[in-house]
């Protein structure tokens, strides 16, 4: 191996190593900042436990600390949030399956397997949701996409059609209410 080959290696190891100081530092930073105003909000949103606050920050700060690119992430703060909240939610919805299953031991070790049925199912309704969106007038399917799928409120969706709010909730409401009778009707 030249010399050459051997500086090159020396620096991106050095680099490597800078990167995972600054990675280091940045965790070490946000847990300071973020820890106990993490641990409050999960005990506001949650309670006391389980699962404890604590545990939860932890996953959070865990998750971050884990990321190859943390530069990437433009507002930690809110990743760790969003990151807490997620953990919290996913334990209460085991915990919740979990006491379904002791009342209900069937439940226990029933996993829904999706059939073949079931897909074209779910396909066929796609479609006629499709259909009956395409039906819509234009400004209602905007309105409604924009409050259904996007979940902007109606002062929202009044600022960015330039309507009245009542004027974008009647919209909505309307282009609801097509399109659930167009799918009651089962047209495609």
């Amino acid at each position: 191996m030249s010399e050459s080959s051997v500086l090159k290696w020396v620096r991106a190891a050095q680099a490597a190593n800078d990167s995972t100081q600054d990675h280091r530092r940045l965790t070490d930073d946000l847990y300071r900042r973020y820890w106990e105003e993490i641990c409050r909000y999960v005990r506001r949103s949650f309670g006391a436990g389980p699962p404890d606050p604590e545990d939860v920050a932890q996953i959070a700060f865990t998750k971050f600390a884990a990321l190859s690119r943390p530069r990437d992430i433009l507002n930690p703060r809110a990743f760790l949030y969003r990151t807490a909240h997620n953990a919290a939610a996913d334990w209460h919805r085991q915990s919740a399956r979990a006491e379904a299953a002791k009342k209900d031991p069937a439940l226990a070790n029933q996993r829904h397997e999706f059939t073949p049925e079931d897909i074209l199912m779910s396909r066929d309704g796609l479609l006629r949701l499709d259909a009956a969106l395409a039906k819509l007038k234009p400004r209602q399917r905007t309105a409604l996409l924009l409050h259904r799928v996007d979940g902007l409120s109606f002062a929202e969706i009044a600022r960015r059609m330039q309507i009245s709010p009542s004027g974008a909730r009647k919209l909505v409401e309307q282009g609801f209410a097509r399109c659930a009778e167009s799918m009651r009707r089962n047209e495609l």
